[in-house]
């Protein structure tokens, strides 16, 4: 890492950093990390549009794909607002993510 001469490190591989302190150094070092599970979601979207009512369609799943941009700036604006590395803001977008839907089948049970 210490090696690094780049800006942005967004691999396409799962588990770009062999451990978190890879990603605090990153973070030190003023480069941004795209984290993995954020940015090599696509695949898996696009497969399970399948599932969606009327099967697989291309348009619906493209338009779902594009939202991996949108969600790379949601961690970089976590990041920047909690002043943590990427990786950590990451985890953050999940968290409030699940407590929104945790919220939204607290109200629907209350019905």
């Amino acid at each position: 890492i210490p090696k690094l001469k780049c800006k942005i490190v967004a691999g396409s591989a799962n588990n770009q950093l062999k451990e978190e302190r890879h990603g605090d150094l990153l973070h030190k070092m003023g480069i941004l990390y795209a984290p993995d599970y954020v940015i090599n979601v696509g695949g898996a979207v696009d497969d399970a549009d399948s599932f969606e009512k009327g099967g697989y369609n291309y348009e619906r799943a493209i338009k779902k794909v594009a939202r991996i941009y949108d969600n790379v700036r949601k961690v970089i604006s976590i990041a920047k607002r909690e002043g943590v590395p990427t990786y950590r803001a990451a985890d953050v977008m999940v968290e409030e993510r699940l407590e929104r839907i945790r919220k939204i089948k607290r109200i629907g049970k209350s019905w």
